[in-house]
């Protein structure tokens, strides 16, 4: 009887597979937590990272750590760790990351550029470190979590529009770099689950007379939030893509973001999409 490559994937757990650990970064809520929760599941041992350490929930198999990637010490000093503490990890998932929601002229620059270097730079930089590790073990994989907001930019976001993108272009550049040494490179690309990502985004300073349009595109935002799918779809999801052992771009989410609407952005033309976007998000 031949054998059927999806039943043999959803069935052999990763730990089956080779892999033993993995570091997920900002694994504390939302969808780093269902990612490290996954992969313990999958029989591995995750180290999960967050600024504060108090919110990382004890469990067995997961060894809480502090990281800022905006701070370069704490990322030198948790790889130091990783490796002086144990035989290194397998996967390691950049997923740490948040946005600040305002106009783009309506803060400082320094404010808008700090994102780039704490999410960008940081991730890259943590990248950077486990590379040589990774490549010497087999299987190994890096998953850096980019977001449809990579092809469907969000308005009112446009520094971490431009952290998403600058990450998924860096991600796929790698894949062509890693062809023949490995690791597996993953650009995971997840689109609105229900998080606490709204709730914890930075609010800049906006110009009075754009009031009324930021507010509505900050309801439409909520509002979309709250119908979104739970996050242990995306954990189901990156498993997934783990488990078939090849350098992938995954997109996560609800049919319409991550099915429909990428398929629609194909077809149409750009102009086109512009128009639905501003549609969508209610700005006039």
């Amino acid at each position: 009887m031949p054998i059927c490559l999806a039943d043999y994937t959803r069935t052999v757990s990763l730990v089956d597979q080779g892999y033993r650990s993995a570091l997920v970064t900002g694994a504390s809520s939302g969808l780093g937590r269902a990612f490290a929760d996954a992969l313990i599941a999958e029989g591995l041992t995750v180290w999960g990272t967050s600024r504060s350490p108090d919110r990382l929930q004890d469990r067995d198999r997961f060894i809480p750590a502090v990281l800022d990637l905006a701070d370069a010490r704490t990322i030198d000093r948790l790889w130091e760790r990783v490796l002086t503490e144990g035989p290194g990890v397998d996967i390691v998932v950049g997923n740490a990351g948040y946005g600040v929601f305002g106009g783009f002229t309506d803060s400082s620059f320094d404010s808008w550029a700090s994102q780039i270097e704490g999410m960008l730079i940081g991730t890259a930089r943590l990248v950077h470190l486990a590379m040589p590790h990774l490549q010497a073990h087999t299987p190994s994989a890096v998953v850096i979590l980019s977001s449809l907001a990579c092809e469907f930019p969000l308005p009112f976001m446009s520094g971490y529009n431009a952290v998403k993108g600058g990450l998924s272009g860096f991600a796929r550049g790698l894949m062509i770099e890693s062809a023949e040494t490995g690791p597996y490179i993953v650009d995971f690309r997840p689109g609105d689950f229900r998080t606490s990502f709204n709730r914890t985004m930075g609010i800049s300073e906006f110009k009075p007379d754009r009031t009324n349009q930021i507010t509505r595109v900050g309801k439409r935002l909520d509002s979309i939030m709250n119908a979104a799918p739970d996050p242990v779809r995306a954990a189901h999801d990156l498993v997934r893509a783990l488990r078939r052992k090849r350098h992938a771009v995954v997109r996560t989410g609800s049919l319409f973001q991550a099915g429909l609407a990428p398929l629609f952005s194909r077809l149409v033309p750009e102009n086109w999409l512009r128009a639905v976007s501003r549609r969508y998000f209610g700005i006039r």
